[in-house]
């Protein structure tokens, strides 16, 4: 063991191989360093292996303890403590933290204050000790401003296992615990440390008896899950294989919370301390990625304390605590114990062998990891851990049996880390032990000698920065050009310069400079303006980032899609502001792209990255997320649903009749957009959510108002500048000051359905609407966890494990109210406008409805009937689709008529003009109904119309749309007709 089990697995495996056969003593171990294999054995296998291995039987408490237990026994406990990590009850410890990291900065502040090198792991391991047993346990030790409290001696105690001679015999022949143990004289079970624990977990228990019993911490919910139960009766119940249900009958038992408690409290303490020191000693290390992180920090929290939230938003904090447990994880080791014979790698492996996966071994392995020693938080970026294999990463390990506290170690780690560099750096002194010598101890990775650092106050900030100019020295001081006046060379100045922040070069520097920049910006911009033309698509010239959108703002996106393709064909190379957009009219092309190549185009493109609470909605998530998200929603809109809607619905369409009716006594002009908006507004929030917002009889209803103005962004200055340049958008979104992000109207709609999410909860909640069957689906889940779910790309059913967030409830509730809106509204206020115009369509029309329903209400079933009116609800999408594009974004490099487009690239229908193209639709500005006849359908391709899309990205709301238009158009030509009068434009 000379190298540590560390060195040893490396050593082991470069000699021998990702496959190494060993003994643990007397027990057969396999060495398993291949992340398919792993992943194989943690997750598809798993039934065939899914306990841990314990070379020698644990006597103390813990052998009741969830890392310990087996089988159903295991299930039935994880499944029992799991709700305790969820990010629910995450959000609600905020308070609770905040005040423990605040005692450690202080701590912090004074050995800063006094200049001392400070030992780290003790410091952090009091805070983490702190944040575990109050935030677990609603215990206050306050081991920080008391630092020899005892909880925490003998937290230590029981962490610290010298390796003797006694505990190589127990290695060596495991019996020999059993005969020491029963002397209580085992070092794997110092009954004083565990009687100490017992003892404390025995007194908050009887401390909760007496107290409040509405805690929803671990130990409570333990607790509410305790039964006095006979031991015998447990034993009964394991043979239960199949049915853990079973043991949800029986509760927990004294040992069982016992044991849990002290699990928690070890398991809390030790292993968040080193990595929070690991962590500190890096960034020490690594001053130019401490600048990027507090950068970060600064830009994203300023001055906020740090929450379970808002830690979450700062990326580059989640990629340096990622690379930390990537270079010193914890333990480095994990393993499990086959329970049937298994094919592992080619080898048949019996029964009873010891699967030992080397975390350490594995995370420094070059063939994952290029420069494994070296720190570097930009693996963990989307795109570098895309490209890895996800189970080359093993911290927390993988599958059902990972680490279940893994979301409360992240989040007290990173909210501590992230307040320090608030206000100080990690600096190294010349106690700093470079690079670290490492050791195990208890299982755990450790620093041979420690870690001391010393702390620098961030108000001492050195704004001094070094350039490089050695270049334009070259280039600039030897030109023959630039003489000094009596014709020498002027001499050149040093290959670097450092200067402040008002610093200044010689002013002919900044010139050569200046001209330096402007002509890389024009060859990048002749570049980038010149994709097109290199991949031989047809296109207008355009003048850099502005020249589309000069035109649009005359002839709108409809006429301006029109134009090209008249000019052009039916593929054009055109650009949005600065982003090439591939604008394709072609039937054919859409099908292919819609439906047979889907998987090549799944995505929707946007032009700027959604930073409202509609960045969690439909319309804007990707891949798994979408059809997770797609296959949780689509039941809502069943004909099943519909059919149940109709009762709310014919209430809506009566209160509509009933204001039409008053202004047509008073012989008014109607303003049909207005009226149709009420009530697409009512039935939405009515049918989707519960909610009676009665816009129809108050006009002036602050919904409307607030989802008229969401709809309404004028195009101005700086929604030109955002679309030029996107990442504007981000500042200004900063600031809340964003044009796209409107966070007084979003603030009013999140507001709005949490409100009726908290009605919800307090009364139906059998109800069988949108918002309930989300509700339903919702589960807490953390960031992390979300992530590694997205890596199962070929299993969609991974994401239903997981439920809906609170932000995807949010987040698609606002985008149905709204969705469900403007676009409805306008579809009927043109149709009408149709029959008003064309009034030979609308008697035809009119006799259709009289034969067919006479004075039956309009139903989902009965409008169906209406052949006329489907024609006519078609006709009108056709000639005033609500979107005159829609879109997706190239995944990979595709062939799209006979031309190479590149991968991440907006690919536009152009949805208006297709539907106008002569070639499908003759005459095509008439109003023609008759074109939807089944003779006219056949012979027209059926993507040449485009209203609601096509394949599996199409309009999920379509069947509830058409419903809602059509029983209400029906129903008001039942009573009325629509006429043009003089304010009617035509």
């Amino acid at each position: 063991m000379f190298f540590g089990l560390h060195g040893f697995d490396q050593k082991i495996i470069q000699e021998y191989g990702s496959l190494v056969g060993l003994f643990l003593g007397h027990i057969p171990s396999l060495l398993i360093a291949d992340p398919e294999i792993i992943k194989k054995i943690t997750t598809k296998d798993f039934s065939k292996a899914p306990n841990r291995l314990n070379v020698v039987r644990n006597n103390n408490e813990l052998q009741h303890g969830l890392t310990v237990v087996e089988d159903d026994h295991w299930r039935f406990m994880r499944n029992t403590l799991l709700p305790t990590f969820s990010s629910g009850k995450m959000r609600k410890m905020d308070p609770i933290l905040r005040k423990k990291y605040q005692l450690l900065l202080e701590s912090l502040k004074k050995e800063a204050d006094e200049g001392k090198p400070i030992e780290f792991k003790g410091m952090f391991g009091r805070y983490t000790m702190d944040v575990i047993a109050a935030l677990g346990f609603g215990m206050d030790i306050d081991s920080q401003t008391n630092p020899d409290d005892t909880f925490v001696k003998y937290a230590k105690e029981l962490f610290d296992n010298k390796f003797s001679f006694r505990l190589f015999l127990i290695f060596v022949l495991p019996i020999l615990d059993r005969i020491l143990n029963y002397f209580e004289l085992s070092p794997l079970n110092n009954r004083r440390v565990m009687n100490f624990f017992k003892s404390a977990v025995h007194q908050a228990v009887k401390m909760r008896d007496e107290g409040d019993q509405n805690r929803t911490d671990l130990l409570q919910l333990m607790l509410n899950a305790h039964k006095d139960t006979e031991k015998n009766e447990i034993e009964s119940e394991q043979n239960y294989e199949e049915d853990p249900n079973k043991w949800k009958k029986r509760g927990l038992t004294e040992d069982e919370v016992t044991g849990n408690a002290i699990l928690f409290i070890l398991a809390g303490f030790e292993t968040t301390a080193s990595s929070m020191t690991f962590m500190a000693y890096c960034l020490a290390t690594n001053p130019d990625c401490q600048e990027k992180l507090i950068d970060e920090i600064d830009s994203i929290l300023g001055k906020e304390f740090p929450t379970y939230d808002n830690v979450q938003k700062i990326d580059y904090m989640d990629w340096v605590f990622n690379e930390t447990l990537r270079l010193y994880p914890p333990a480095t080791r994990t393993n499990r114990v086959s329970k049937v014979e298994m094919d592992i790698g080619g080898y048949k492996i019996p029964k009873g062998v010891d699967l030992s996966f080397p975390i350490y071994a594995l995370q420094r392995d070059p063939k994952y990891w290029p420069e494994p020693e070296k720190f570097d938080p930009e693996r963990f970026s989307p795109e570098n851990k895309a490209g890895r294999h996800p189970y080359a990463f093993l911290p927390f390990g993988h599958g059902p049996r990972n680490c279940i506290g893994q979301r409360l170690a992240a989040m007290e780690a990173k909210c501590a880390i992230v307040y320090i560099l608030q206000h100080y750096r990690f600096v190294t002194c010349s106690e700093t032990e470079i690079p670290l010598q490492l050791s195990i101890s208890s299982g755990l990775l450790k620093p041979t000698n420690g870690i001391k650092l010393k702390l620098e106050e961030r108000t001492k900030d050195s704004y001094i920065k070094t350039y490089d100019f050695s270049l334009l020295d070259t280039l600039y001081y030897n030109s023959p050009r630039f003489l000094n006046k009596n014709g020498t060379q002027r001499k050149s100045l040093s290959v670097s310069y450092t200067m402040d922040v008002l610093g200044v070069v010689e002013i002919n520097g900044w010139i050569l400079l200046i001209v330096f920049a402007l002509v890389a910006v024009y060859i990048h911009v002749k570049w980038k303006f010149g994709l097109w033309r290199r991949l031989g698509v047809p296109g207008p010239e355009y003048f850099p980032y502005i020249g589309t959108l000069r035109e649009l703002k005359n002839i709108g996106v409809h006429g301006f899609d029109m134009k090209q393709i008249q000019n052009y064909g039916k593929v054009v190379g055109t650009f949005l502001g600065g982003v090439p957009s591939l604008l394709i009219a072609d039937p054919d092309i859409i099908k292919n792209i819609s439906v047979k190549d889907f998987s090549y185009a799944p995505n929707r493109a946007n032009s700027f990255q959604v930073r409202s609470e509609l960045r969690h909605g439909l319309t804007v998530v990707e891949d798994d997320h979408w059809r997770f998200m797609r296959n949780t929603l689509l039941p809502t809109f069943s004909s099943g649903k519909m059919r149940k809607m109709d009762p709310l619905l014919r209430k809506k369409y009566q209160l509509l009749l009933d204001g039409l009716k008053k202004e047509t006594d008073e012989g008014k002009t109607i303003e049909f957009k207005e009226m149709f908006g009420r009530y697409t507004m009512d039935v939405i929030a009515s049918l989707g959510f519960g909610m009676d917002i009665d816009s129809q009889t108050n006009p002036d209803n602050t919904f409307v108002k607030y989802a008229k103005e969401l709809f309404a962004p004028r195009i101005n200055f700086i929604i030109f500048l955002i679309v030029i340049f996107p990442p504007l958008d981000r500042i200004l979104n900063y600031f809340n000051v964003s044009p796209t992000n409107n966070r007084r109207v979003m603030t009013f709609f999140k507001s709005a359905v949490h409100q009726a999410i908290e009605m919800r909860d307090e009364g139906d909640k059998n109800r069988k609407d949108l918002l309930q069957m989300m509700l339903n689906a919702h589960k807490d889940t953390e960031k992390n966890e979300i992530e590694d779910v997205h890596s199962y790309e070929g299993d969609p059913n991974k994401w239903k494990k997981r439920g809906l967030t609170e932000d995807e409830v949010t987040g698609n509730a606002i985008l149905f109210l709204l969705a469900g809106f403007d676009t409805t509204a306008s579809t009927m206020t043109f149709l009408v406008y149709c029959l008003a115009t064309n009034p030979d369509c609308q008697e035809k029309l009119i006799n259709e409805i009289d034969s067919t329903l006479g004075n039956d209400l309009p139903t989902y079933d009965n409008v169906q009937k209406l052949e006329y009116m489907d024609w006519v609800f078609n006709e009108t999408l056709r000639l005033y689709p609500p979107a005159v594009r829609t879109n997706r974004k190239s995944k990979v490099p595709m062939e799209i008529g006979g031309y190479k487009i590149p991968k991440d690239m907006d690919l536009s229908f152009a949805i208006f003009a297709v539907q106008r193209d002569p070639e499908y639709w003759p005459d095509p500005e008439k109003f023609d109904p008759e074109r939807f006849s089944p003779e006219n359908k056949a012979g027209r391709h059926p993507y040449a119309f485009l209203p609601f899309g096509h394949g599996p990205r199409n309009c999920i709301g379509q069947r509830l749309a058409a419903m809602e238009a059509k029983c209400a158009i029906v129903y008001i030509l039942q009573h009325y007709r629509f006429v043009t009068c003089s304010e009617t434009e035509v």
